[in-house]
């Protein structure tokens, strides 16, 4: 998706969203939808905070940004518009609300959490509609779909570590074993980090450096959950 254009953009954000929504289906039915205050932990998030902070991190950067057309050159400083749902802010935004206080918050209604993200989902797409084809205008789109498969892939982990079945929205999704064995030896040697092509690269994958590195050894594939 780095180098995506708006057709392939809105399709993407249609398959996701409906991925998303199915396996959020999947904890309902599995917990109830009181029982979505899941323990606290230091590494998950409650399902259905997460759910709206999706909204609200797709809000913040797009429908309430109103220099998303400049891209990484847009101006931190500028006001934002306010958001449509009331409190958004002390609620999701998850650079000043911190981990453990996302427990004691008095949420939104799961169908409250729903409307505010097919509102937040109408603005986006008309933004989408407005577009052009460059990088500019499509970085915070991009962005915005990095972020939900982000949350997407960690419901799976957190379905996984509570033992969670979520039903027909993870079939096909674990990782497969692999027949490749083995390691790879990796020389010692100069290597450059980060992005400077066109296209989309998250903030810390910016500004491409070369890095001097020890040699080391990797696995030739990718450990399964049964292996770990």
């Amino acid at each position: 998706m780095r180098g995506a254009g708006p057709d392939v953009l809105d399709q993407a954000f249609r398959t996701g969203r409906e991925q998303l929504l199915a396996l959020f289906d999947g904890f309902e039915r599995a917990l109830g939808p009181e029982g979505l205050h899941v323990a606290f932990d230091p590494v998950l998030n409650l399902p259905l905070w997460e759910l709206g902070h999706i909204g609200w991190f797709e809000e913040h950067w797009l429908s309430r940004n109103t220099d998303w057309r400049r891209g990484l050159a847009f101006d931190p400083a500028l006001p934002r518009c306010a958001s449509v749902l009331a409190g958004a802010d002390g609620l999701y935004d998850s650079s000043n609300v911190p981990h453990r206080q996302r427990w004691q918050l008095a949420l939104p209604s799961v169908c409250a959490t729903r409307d505010y993200l097919a509102e937040v989902r109408q603005s986006t797409h008309a933004l989408l509609q407005q577009s052009a084809d460059h990088d500019d205008d499509l970085y915070f789109f991009r962005l915005v779909l990095m972020h939900e498969d982000m949350h997407r892939e960690a419901w799976h982990f957190m379905a996984q570590q509570l033992g969670i079945d979520l039903g027909p929205a993870m079939n096909g999704r674990s990782p497969k074993a692999s027949s490749v064995q083995g390691e790879l030896q990796v020389p010692a040697g100069r290597y450059q980090l980060g992005s400077k092509g066109p296209g989309f690269a998250f903030d810390n994958e910016l500004h491409a450096h070369a890095v001097d590195l020890d040699g080391f050894s990797i696995d030739r594939a990718p450990v399964s959950w049964a292996r770990f």
